[in-house]
């Protein structure tokens, strides 16, 4: 589970539209080429044009599976509305196992976005934080908790196979 407090400024001229691009990427590569990304775009949420503001929370996978593509290929799947503003602090949780995560926001205990279908080649890899340039990203309270290791039934070729395996978990992760 990774966790934090984000905040957003962003620094373009007043009157310019910019949304503003703040979150966390995880299971980032040691040479940062592949991640998947949580974000936030605070200046969608408020939009008076409902599909934009259907954009204020996004998941992406780099390099591969940018916004453009996902909204392409599979609309409304990896993004969503949530209630956001800019400069205020927003509590985030991202809660990531196999190849599902969630992303919580605020306390609330039902997730603002799903997705049951993460990109990324990688089960594991660093958390690191993120935002776009001309804009200041603040971060606090960061905290990031290992999966809790729990007691698994699994059946395979049709043999049943117990033991304990962290979340995520291959078959060779598992200790019998």
């Amino acid at each position: 589970m990774i966790e934090a407090d984000i905040a957003l400024k962003t620094t373009v001229q007043p009157g310019v539209r910019y949304p503003g691009f703040v979150g966390i990427a995880f299971r980032v590569r040691p040479d940062s080429s592949h991640y998947e990304l949580f974000y936030l775009r605070p200046g969608n949420s408020a939009a008076l044009d409902q599909a934009m503001r259907n954009h204020s929370v996004q998941y992406v996978s780099a390099p591969d599976f940018g916004w453009y593509r996902l909204r392409r290929e599979w609309p409304w799947v990896y993004e969503s509305h949530a209630e956001l503003a800019m400069e205020t602090w927003t509590k985030v949780r991202i809660e990531v196992a196999g190849r599902a995560a969630k992303l919580y926001l605020n306390g609330s205990d039902k997730p603002s976005l799903v997705v049951d279908g993460l990109k990324g080649e990688d089960l594991h890899g660093a958390v690191g934080l993120w935002s776009f340039s001309d804009e200041e990203a603040y971060f606090s309270n960061v905290r990031i908790t290992p999966a809790v290791p729990q007691e698994s039934e699994k059946r395979i070729r049709g043999s049943l196979v117990r033991g304990r395996c962290a979340i995520p978990a291959t078959l060779a992760e598992c200790k019998r």
